[in-house]
């Protein structure tokens, strides 16, 4: 799927208008906000983003799970909180201590807990539980 969406470029979600800054994988950008907050924007076939933005809604406000902030369809994205850093990267700058490696952990288990209770399995590799790179599949 070619790239839907170039640096610069100003889309209007349901909620905000959203400035394109960087390209962060092959359909996955970060963005800013009319309030310079900054965001991730993800494209993909509008089918594919209407079953996770429904995903998504079941777990609003479930704080290990990556929330949902807007969507749009021109082209059809969906907005994601942006978090500022990740447990694989921390690690390889500094050594991670006991303490947060005991939170990541208990993250990743409250967010599978939350996704099994509503039948989903999640499979892949992250401390924060996104569909962005995960797969689902329901129960």
């Amino acid at each position: 799927m070619a790239s839907s969406l170039r640096i610069g470029q100003v889309v209007k979600g349901v909620r905000d208008v959203y400035v394109v800054a960087q390209k962060l994988h092959d359909q996955v950008w970060s963005a800013s906000t009319t309030a310079h907050k900054q965001v991730v924007l993800k494209c993909a076939p509008e089918i594919r983003l209407q079953r996770e933005k429904a995903i998504l809604q079941q777990f609003e406000g479930d704080a290990p799970i990556r929330q949902l902030i807007d969507y749009g369809k021109e082209p059809p994205f969906l907005v994601l909180e942006r978090l500022e850093s990740d447990a694989l990267r921390s690690s390889s700058e500094a050594r991670i201590s006991r303490q947060d490696i005991k939170f990541i952990a208990r993250s990743v288990l409250s967010a599978l807990e939350s996704l099994h209770a509503k039948g989903i399995a999640h499979t892949g590799n992250t401390d924060r539980l996104c569909p962005a790179n995960s797969d689902w599949a329901d129960f």
